[in-house]
């Protein structure tokens, strides 16, 4: 037998509030199954995508480093990637260049 998840007895006690809801303020009672029906939403949908859940954190920073990634590639499209002169250039030398190739002055 299993265990009653507490997202099962958070829906349950929405259900039961919403059952005493519409005796006593149907208008409440309509706005409490609206949300009820959302977080039923919310939980089945969680249920079939049970690997790649919503409320993974290594999923979501995952999603977090490709969205950042993707903003700021544009960015990286300009490097110069010639590699230096010399293994021993100065690093006033490499910047000077880059200064030159970018037309900064």
């Amino acid at each position: 037998m299993r265990r009653v998840t507490p997202l099962g007895w958070a829906l349950l006690g929405a259900v039961i509030a919403t059952v005493v809801l519409v005796f006593v303020a149907p208008g409440i009672a309509l706005v409490a199954a609206v949300i009820l029906a959302l977080a039923v939403a919310v939980a089945v949908a969680d249920g079939f995508a049970a690997p790649i859940s919503w409320f993974d954190v290594g999923v979501a920073n995952d999603r977090k480093r490709e969205a950042l990634s993707r903003r700021f590639t544009h960015r990286r499209l300009d490097w110069e990637t010639t590699p230096p002169d010399h293994a021993d250039e100065p690093p006033e030398a490499i910047w000077a260049r880059e200064r030159e190739r970018r037309g900064l002055g």
